[in-house]
């Protein structure tokens, strides 16, 4: 039990910086990496597969594809409100403050973080240019791909 909160405090942390918000410097997160595509991004081979992601989680293309996969990352952080506030109360409250003494009771189930991860791990798969993107196709999870056939990735 105690061992494990501890890991589910630090899964937490990562959880946080996956999806921080970019402002003054530039970031690895979803968001930051989207921000920082380059303008050409509409014009790479993955652009396809970037608005068919997006599509496949019910998110209306656009004509740039770094809007519909901020528009993605946008709803499913909106789907999983509850479980990434939680995430965002333990770092900003329990871990920034810690000589406060402050505790935190409840943190998201193992099933919720591994739904960041996977939806992390698809995001990042999709844009041209990531390392990840690079995997071979059946290195992919096919949580949010359903609808995207291998012969795409």
């Amino acid at each position: 039990g105690h061992l494990q909160f501890h890991a589910r405090q630090s899964i937490a942390l990562g959880i946080c910086k996956i999806y921080e918000p970019q402002h003054r410097y530039q970031l690895n997160s979803i968001p930051g990496a989207i921000e920082n595509s380059p303008s050409k991004f509409a014009r790479l081979d993955g652009a396809e597969l970037v608005i068919t992601f997006a599509s496949s989680l019910g998110v209306s293309p656009t004509s740039d594809p770094r809007e519909s996969l901020g528009a993605a990352v946008k709803q499913f952080l909106a789907e999983n409100k509850a479980e990434f506030d939680q995430c965002k109360t333990y770092r900003d409250k329990v871990a920034a403050h810690s000589e406060a003494g402050i505790k935190i009771k409840k943190l998201p189930s193992h099933d919720s973080f591994e739904s960041f991860y996977d939806f992390a791990y698809e995001a990042y798969a999709v844009m041209p240019g990531s390392a990840i993107s690079r995997l071979n196709s059946r290195d992919l999870p096919t949580c949010y791909f359903a609808g995207v056939a291998e012969t795409q990735l």
